[in-house]
């Protein structure tokens, strides 16, 4: 599905032309079948009320700073990981993914 494939690109390379084209692609998918939401076995893809606006949210929590998949480090300068979503709120929901493809999240402090 061309969702996931847009979500591993960008994972995989890091760069900001594939995060644009991974959110572009998640809202075409959405607005194409009037759906506001599509479930996947680790994440789900939501479409944001704003128009052409999308996000990603994670469905397995970590509470230490590691990615679960390749152990990563979330707070080095040189990390596999990235930040996907933010969902602000008393404590924020921070979804992030790893270049290993694991797609997670986090609540923090603000």
């Amino acid at each position: 599905m061309i969702i996931k494939h847009s979500i591993r690109c960008f994972l995989k390379n890091q760069k900001g032309i594939y995060r644009d084209k991974m959110l572009f692609n998640i809202r075409r998918v959405l607005d194409k079948y009037g759906i506001s939401k599509y479930n996947f076995a680790a994440f789900s893809v939501h479409r944001s009320v704003g128009p052409g606006l999308s996000f990603i949210q994670g469905r397995h929590e970590i509470t230490d700073r590691f990615c679960p998949g390749c152990g990563s480090d979330l707070y080095m300068v040189d990390s596999p990981v990235r930040i996907l979503s933010i969902l602000e709120g008393i404590h924020d929901k921070v979804i992030y993914g790893c270049a290993c493809g694991e797609i997670f999240f986090q609540f923090e402090e603000k």
